[in-house]
């Protein structure tokens, strides 16, 4: 997740508006911002369950939760969403990334809070905690790649500035 960009206020509409056949009803901004708008719900709910690591468990559990309902209705978003002008890689590379992020929210952050959890933390448990740290790390990088890749590569097809959005800076001290 390193790029967040361009929300538009009226997604859902805009969206909706786009669903017929023919030409897209969006402008490229808005197909950019349907896409990274996804991304910021996702992003939000992600940093809500990692502020509750330290302080209530129980609660970060339940947000994880929501945390994988959000990414399923992200997914179903963005697979509703038709190409642009032929072009689905951007759509695409959204949805491989999403759900990577359901899937982690099911299993390891499950894992990860389950661990925390515990009375004791043996030693066993804090290597485990970091060997799924790496192993979301190391699966998640080709994907964020891959999203910003083709982000990057609709924006220079369709004359889009990027920006970085200030939700980037949380997202980044997550991990430490």
């Amino acid at each position: 997740m390193k790029k967040l960009f361009l929300l538009s206020l009226s997604l859902g509409m805009l969206v909706l508006a786009s669903c017929g056949g023919g030409e897209p009803k969006m402008t490229p901004v808005e197909y950019n911002d349907a896409i990274i708008g996804e991304q910021t719900k996702i992003s939000k709910v992600m940093i809500r369950m990692a502020d509750y690591f330290s302080t209530d468990l129980n609660e970060s559990d339940k947000v994880r939760l929501e945390l994988v309902d959000q990414c399923q209705k992200s997914i179903d978003f963005l697979k509703e969403l038709p190409d642009y002008k032929g072009d689905k890689e951007f759509r695409d590379a959204g949805v491989a990334l999403f759900t990577f992020y359901k899937e982690i929210s099911e299993k390891e952050y499950k894992e990860m809070i389950d661990i925390l959890k515990k009375e004791e933390i043996e030693l066993a448990d804090i290597e485990v905690l970091t060997k799924l740290e790496e192993q979301i790390a190391q699966r998640e990088g080709p994907l964020d790649d891959a999203f910003q890749g083709a982000q990057q590569a609709f924006a220079k097809k369709h004359n889009l500035s990027l920006y970085d959005n200030e939700i980037q800076k949380e997202i980044d001290q997550l991990g430490q």
